[in-house]
């Protein structure tokens, strides 16, 4: 009995101390920016971290997108490594490393999900200064809920008493209110139309949110878009490639929600209006709830459609939920059926691969690769 209580306090005190320690360490890096949304985190993060080392304020970028890195002053990348699954807990290290790299300032993409790990994140780990969300559209239904009204409510856990907020959408000013932070309301921008040239393309979204943050900063516009092609962008977002029959694949598997995908299939059709559209539909195990977002996807877009193939976890199971709510064929293959109906098909077709990168979506573009495919 005594025993168990030495050992209680033990950890207690060592639980203590490793908090006052994060405490100290939070405080020697006096802008902490997080980025939060459904999609374009990744982007938006490294957009704004690329940008503030390109103006002189050593920052440390970390992203959690298709793959977990790190991204150095110099705009070099680390991958995360995980010894056990990814763990919120992750950002007592970064925090440790951003005061070894004497950065003035982080960039997190917030890697929570539930209401509980948001709240974690906002008021123990990271203390943001800033916080920006993207967008609040549906995609981690049992932890964010079905409607983009639960999804913000979720993500407004996020906000830090006293930060200043980014956002496109209405839905977070009041939570602002409620948290005494200030809510910036960002409009969205066309840099093209402002004449401002950018070397690669960005999304104008994220451009006018890593604007919005950056003139706090006192950075402007310009060093934004010009520090554009140094901001590498998320491995899930990749070229198309041109398959050895002349079809093409364009790996969107890194989109999830109702909204991209829906954008994804209106982007193809517009881009390549010669050519058939196939759906490529990736499923995960433990992603099961994107079965319901592309299955109401499917009820408004099937008519424009050729085929929807289901490929990754249980494709049978999935096709058979999908086919009651599809207006074309849908049909259960293996990686190495797909890979294959993809490298013989003509140049008047196109597969839009959507859903999950992990599993088939990499094991897919590694085989069309290995099959002679190339970047478009």
């Amino acid at each position: 009995m005594v025993f168990t209580a030495v050992v209680v306090i033990i950890l207690l005190a060592a639980g203590i101390a490793e908090c006052l320690i994060h405490r100290k360490n939070l405080d020697k890096v006096p802008v902490r920016i997080l980025v939060n949304g459904t999609r374009g985190k990744t982007s938006t993060a490294r957009l704004i971290a690329a940008a503030l080392n390109e103006a002189g304020m050593r920052t440390v970028c970390r992203t959690t997108g298709s793959e977990a890195v790190m991204v150095m002053p110099d705009g070099s990348t680390a991958p995360v490594i995980r010894k056990k699954a990814a763990r919120i807990t992750e950002l007592i290290a970064f925090v440790r490393l951003c005061v070894r790299q004497e950065a003035r300032c982080m960039v997190v993409e917030c890697m929570a999900l539930s209401e509980e790990n948001q709240r974690t994140v906002a008021d123990s780990l990271i203390l943001p200064t800033h916080v920006v969300f993207t967008n609040s559209y549906v995609d981690h239904v049992p932890e964010q809920g079905m409607t983009e009204e639960q999804v913000a409510w979720t993500l407004a856990r996020s906000i830090h008493k006293g930060c200043q907020v980014f956002c496109t959408e209405d839905y977070y000013g009041r939570y602002c209110e409620e948290k005494g932070a200030a809510c910036n309301k960002v409009d969205i921008l066309d840099y093209e139309k402002m004449g401002i040239e950018s070397g690669v393309p960005v999304h104008n979204q994220n451009f006018s949110l890593a604007v919005a943050v950056c003139a706090t900063l006192g950075v402007d516009a310009k060093t934004v878009l010009a520090s554009a092609s140094k901001a590498q962008g998320d491995v899930g977002l990749l070229k198309d490639i041109t398959c050895p029959g002349g079809a093409l694949l364009i790996p969107d598997f890194s989109v999830n929600d109702i909204h991209c995908m829906q954008e994804s299939i209106d982007a193809a059709l517009e881009r390549y209006p010669g050519r058939k559209l196939n759906l490529v539909f990736n499923s995960r195990a433990d992603r099961e709830y994107r079965i319901l977002l592309i299955g109401k996807v499917l009820e408004n877009r099937s008519d424009r459609m050729e085929n929807v193939y289901c490929v990754g976890s249980y494709p049978l199971k999935v096709k058979r939920y999908l086919s009651r709510r599809s207006r074309c064929p849908v049909l259960a293959l293996s990686d190495e059926k797909m890979s294959e109906i993809m490298i013989n098909a003509g140049e008047n077709e196109m597969f839009l691969g959507i859903g999950n990168i992990k599993g088939s979506g990499e094991a897919l573009i590694e085989r069309l690769s290995q099959g002679g495919g190339c970047n478009a």
